[in-house]
């Protein structure tokens, strides 16, 4: 995976940890990069991963689209991981409604804007150009949890 599709990652993540997420009886989800570890603020959690609800964000290519500048097509995924043992069914209709809410104004306008990152923020430079939704109806469940999965591509360029 190249800087681009990795940058991009973070900025979903960030981006989706600071969304009003009110609608949802679950509450904020934790946000994890495929890269990362999430953000801990317990030490002795460290070894494992965040309690549900969560949201893993992975780039799965990351195609140069323009021959001089870093600019890439970038399929993302988010995947929204609840407990398949412990969510009730109107609490899984809700927050799945909350994070597709959430989702939708990324493709609206120069929303997708929002995602952008300055030069000198701590993960880097970050410019988010449009993004087109490609798949909102993946779901499954992955051991002990339900996974809803939205799929969507990013143009976007990373400055290091």
């Amino acid at each position: 995976m190249n800087a681009v599709a990795l940058r991009t990652e973070r900025a979903l993540v960030d981006w989706l940890a600071a969304q009003d997420w009110s609608a949802s009886p679950l509450g904020t989800p934790a946000c994890l990069t495929s890269y990362g570890h999430g953000a801990f603020t317990d030490p002795d959690l460290e070894d494992r991963m965040p309690d549900f609800p969560r949201i893993v964000v992975r780039s799965s290519t990351a195609v140069p689209v323009h021959p001089i500048d870093r600019t890439c097509e970038v399929d993302v995924t988010a995947t929204l991981q609840l407990s398949a043992d412990d969510t009730p069914e109107y609490n899984v209709l809700a927050t799945v409604a909350a994070f597709e809410d959430i989702l939708q104004p990324l493709f609206v306008d120069d929303n997708i804007s929002e995602l952008n990152a300055g030069e000198y923020n701590e993960s880097g430079g970050f410019v988010a150009y449009f993004a087109t939704p490609t798949d909102f109806g993946i779901n499954d469940t992955s051991e002990r949890a339900r996974t809803f999965s939205r799929s969507m591509t990013i143009f976007a360029a990373a400055n290091s």
